[in-house]
């Protein structure tokens, strides 16, 4: 009787992980943030593979963290809501290389986007511009990322 309960509870979680697998497998996703300055280093980066992301920090260990279903819908929920698929490539001083950028990279079935969004030599878009409503798309899923992700920096993007 002890081995069918031990069967009993670890099916269920055996079929969530493969769910989370298979879900994850139409999500590719990676995000980085740079801080800007001649280094070059980023501030933090992410990687989707599967359902484990790994979240990485210069002089850290890499955490590695399984993402549950509802997690990687929230995450591809977020992806279509915003319309990220239709974001321009680049957004803010692109030209200036040192300056601090954030940038996602996604693709699922339809689509695959990458967009980075660089530092504004001035003041960045108000919301009530075409690119300033871009980029707030642009935050929705970079918010969620960060939350799923678990990381709590300050944010250097607009």
């Amino acid at each position: 009787m002890r081995g069918l309960r031990r069967v009993v509870i670890l099916l269920p979680v055996a079929f969530m992980q493969a769910r989370a697998s298979q879900g994850a497998e139409h999500l590719a996703l990676a995000a980085r943030q740079f801080g800007g300055g001649l280094d070059m280093k980023f501030d933090w980066s992410v990687q989707l593979s599967g359902s484990a992301l790994t979240v990485m920090r210069p002089g850290r260990k890499a955490r590695i963290k399984q993402l549950s279903v509802a997690q990687i819908h929230l995450l591809t929920q977020s992806l279509g809501r915003s319309g990220f698929s239709k974001l321009r490539p680049r957004y803010g001083c692109d030209s200036c290389s040192d300056n601090p950028v954030c940038s996602i990279s996604a693709s699922v079935e339809e689509w695959a986007r990458e967009v980075s969004v660089y530092q504004y030599v001035s003041k960045a878009p108000g919301q009530e511009t075409e690119e300033g409503a871009e980029l707030e798309r642009f935050s929705q899923v970079w918010r969620v990322l960060k939350q799923v992700a678990g990381i709590s920096s300050r944010d250097l993007c607009p």
